[in-house]
């Protein structure tokens, strides 16, 4: 059974919903080494993943990018990264604690967007074919950037659509259907999951919207699915308040709640002594 319009209204909504974007998104948090393990440090973080659904962390010392990704999360409690079942017979895609490289190799035949083109990647949610909210949080590390491009996009599209719901909730409807969107594993097994864009569920408000090329949405299925879709694209423009794109430096680590930011990246230009290079953890909890 999908949520309508009136199901949000009722529901009790948390304070990403009320997010808007502008140049004054949380600060930066520096790290030395020795802040990183402390509570405050950790806490700070917790804030502005629940407030604004985004945290940026600074590091200067980025000589083991692996091992650093990993005793952050180790500090938010987490065990481990979570790894898709469609990428865990890929030897080397992850290391043991499930993360991964994000950077551009043009001898691949791989349509992966993400991990391997330079090309543009339209804003979604990680986790092609899992429930709908079940993976809150994305945490990326970037050693070195691009020549050129790459701005990171982010999209709170839970904010967008509680404001869809009050202007149109005969929209809102149509995103909340069990026929809206269809997600593809495409490069890999095939394999798809279609549901609603967005749902309630124990975190409260969860959104699965995605453009990128994993996303079909099923137009002549739903009713007033195109208009809805055409509101919700029209917000992803820097005049909006619920979007914003930014460049990530060399010791940057962006923490997103996945459950309820989409985000993307414009495409890039590497050169040999500029090349881009992420790192990447999915997890099944939240901050």
């Amino acid at each position: 059974m999908s949520i309508t319009a009136a199901d949000v209204t009722d529901a009790e909504l948390d304070a990403i919903c009320d997010t808007v974007y502008d140049s004054s998104l949380p600060e930066d948090i520096t790290v030395d080494g020795v802040e990183v393990f402390s509570s405050e440090f950790y806490q700070t973080a917790k804030e502005y993943y629940k407030e604004s659904g985004l945290v940026r962390l600074q590091f200067e010392d980025l000589s083991q990018p692996f091992e650093l990704l990993e005793q952050v999360a180790r500090g938010f409690g987490f065990d481990s990264a979570f790894v898709p079942p469609q990428y865990s017979d890929s030897d080397g895609l992850h290391n043991d604690f499930g993360i991964n490289e994000i950077s551009h190799d043009g001898g691949s035949e791989s349509d992966h967007e993400g991990f391997l083109s330079n090309e543009e990647q339209s804003v979604h949610v990680d986790g092609t074919l899992e429930p709908i909210g079940s993976v809150p949080t994305t945490i990326m590390l970037c050693q070195s950037q691009a020549q050129s491009g790459g701005e990171s996009r982010v999209f709170n599209s839970v904010g967008a659509f509680t404001q869809l719901v009050e202007e149109h909730p005969e929209l809102a409807n149509a995103l909340c259907s069990t026929k809206t969107l269809t997600r593809s594993d495409v490069d890999r097994s095939g394999n798809s999951k279609t549901g609603p864009v967005f749902d309630i569920n124990e975190s409260g408000l969860v959104t699965r919207f995605s453009l990128d090329n994993t996303s079909e949405w099923n137009l002549d299925e739903v009713e007033h699915l195109q208009e809805a879709l055409d509101w919700m694209e029209n917000r992803l423009s820097l005049d909006s308040d619920f979007y914003t794109e930014f460049r990530l430096a060399p010791g940057d680590m962006l923490i997103v709640a996945n459950h309820k930011i989409s985000h993307g990246r414009n495409g890039y230009k590497d050169t040999e002594g500029n090349r881009r290079q992420l790192y990447r953890a999915l997890f099944q909890e939240p901050l």
